[in-house]
C-alpha cells in the first residue's frame, strides 16, 4: 500500500472548507473536480451512478460474488480486512482454468483496489463488502461513474475530517498529493 505524508494530508485538511468544497491556499481557492479526477486517474465520471443498493445482505454478497464467506473475526460491520482478501485471493492456483473459477480471484482483487486505494476509509485496512453488489456483472462495471464515486467519498472524507475529533482523512488521498503538486507546478511557472 501507500503510504502518504500525515502532515502534508494536515495541511490540505486544515485549508478545506466544507461549506464551499474548496482548499483555501495563499494563492486563492482550487478544488478538485470530476474533470481532474477523469484526466488524472482516468476514471469514468458521466456513467451510471454509484449508488448504495440498500441494506445488502453482506455475506450473501460475499458468498455469491467470493465463493467464500469471511469468518466474523475477519469482518466489522459490512467491511472485510484488506488483509484477509490478499490471505485468500492472492495467488492463484494453477489447477483454474474456467472462467467462472477465475472471476472471484478478479472480484477480491479489485474490492482490495477499491479498499487499499480509491475508496479507503479511515484506517486504510478494511473494505465494504457492498461493493461487492456492482462487482457481478463485468461487462456493467465498467458503465459505472466510478470517478465521482471517488471524488464524493474524497469529498465526504476531507468535511468530516475538518472536525478536530477525526484522526485522519479516507478517501482516495493520493488524489490531494497529486493536485497539490500541480498547482504547486503551477504557481512555480507563473
Amino acid at each position: 500500500y501507500i503510504k502518504v505524508s500525515p502532515s502534508l494530508l494536515t495541511a490540505l485538511v486544515e485549508r478545506w472548507r466544507p461549506k464551499t468544497h474548496t482548499f483555501h491556499m495563499s494563492f486563492g481557492e482550487c478544488t478538485i473536480t470530476l474533470q481532474d479526477v477523469g484526466m488524472l486517474v482516468g476514471l469514468l465520471v458521466d456513467g451510471e451512478p454509484v449508488l448504495s443498493r440498500g441494506s445488502a445482505n453482506i455475506l450473501g454478497l460475499a458468498h455469491d460474488f467470493l465463493g467464500v464467506v469471511p469468518p466474523q473475526s475477519e469482518i466489522k460491520g459490512h467491511r472485510v480486512k484488506l488483509s484477509w482478501l490478499a490471505t485468500n485471493f492472492n495467488d492463484i492456483a494453477d489447477d483454474i482454468n474456467e472462467l467462472h473459477q477465475l472471476l472471484p480471484y478478479a472480484r477480491a482483487w479489485i474490492l482490495r483496489f477499491l479498499g487499499g486505494l480509491l475508496v479507503l476509509n479511515r484506517s486504510s485496512s478494511y473494505v465494504s463488502l457492498r461493493w461487492l453488489a456492482f462487482l457481478g456483472d463485468f461487462q456493467t462495471i465498467k458503465t459505472y461513474a466510478w470517478g465521482a464515486a471517488v471524488l464524493g467519498c474524497l469529498y465526504r472524507n476531507l468535511c468530516t475530517s475538518t472536525d478536530y475529533k477525526t484522526p485522519s482523512c479516507g478517501g482516495f488521498t493520493l488524489l490531494l498529493i497529486k493536485l497539490l503538486t500541480n498547482l504547486i507546478f503551477r504557481c512555480y511557472l507563473q
